[in-house]
């Protein structure tokens, strides 16, 4: 399992723009109430935009303390 918490660096594989690294700013939820499991919200280095993304997309590069 992978286990990923808030201040990870990662990279995420995007569906239409590739790799984006970023950082791991917390566990997301759902504001409709859809529970499609484990999600993130990542803050990417070169966008102001943030990536929601599950776990099989993200691979991490430096773990947070």
């Amino acid at each position: 399992m992978n286990d990923f918490k808030p201040g990870d660096i990662v990279v995420v594989q995007t569906k239409y723009y590739g790799t984006k690294t970023g950082v791991i700013i917390k566990r997301w939820f759902s504001p409709l109430g859809i529970d499609r499991g484990e999600e993130w919200l990542v803050q990417p280095f070169d966008h102001k935009r943030k990536i929601i993304c599950e776990p099989c997309d993200l691979t991490v590069v430096q773990r947070s303390y």
